[in-house]
């Protein structure tokens, strides 16, 4: 009895496993999270006589879920430590998107080891107002909320 719920447990967590897998793959490949409305039925189908396969239930919303929430927030923080370990600038970009939301894109250059500059998406955040004050005011939250820099 035992033994059957831990094999249940280890084929739970590596179906979940599975799934965060199949989250990065998306994310680092640029790919659309639409998919994921056929990638684990393929996989089903491709194993059936795999228990792990048969319990992988992730769809579109719950991939841009794990990649938003699970994923992305453990690859942003990564981000903020090489930003306090490191010399780095910021590249701001202000947009309007196709829904007429106004967004701030921000960019860090961060100064790699081997003296190159490598890019990373930090954040993308929504602004009523778009004059230069604003957009400073939205930067100097940001880094000061994830205690990247001091403002003096």
């Amino acid at each position: 009895m035992f033994s059957e719920k831990t094999k249940e447990l280890s084929v739970e967590m590596k179906a979940k496993e599975a799934s965060l897998r199949m989250a990065a793959f998306i994310s680092e490949n640029n790919l659309s999270f639409k998919l994921m409305e056929h990638l684990p039925n393929s996989m089903r189908s491709c194993s059936s006589d795999s228990d792990i396969a048969k319990q992988i239930q992730c769809g579109p919303t719950k991939i841009k879920s794990v990649i938003t929430n699970v994923t992305g927030e453990s690859e942003r923080q990564r981000i903020i430590d090489l930003m306090k370990n490191s010399k780095f600038s910021i590249i701001a970009d202000e947009s309007i998107d196709c829904s007429c939301v106004k967004n701030l894109a921000l960019i860090a250059g961060i100064n790699c080891s081997n003296e190159q500059m490598k890019d990373y998406f930090l954040a993308l955040i929504p602004v009523q107002e778009a004059t230069g004050l604003a957009l400073f005011d939205h930067i100097k939250i940001e880094l000061v909320l994830h205690q990247t820099v001091q403002i003096i």
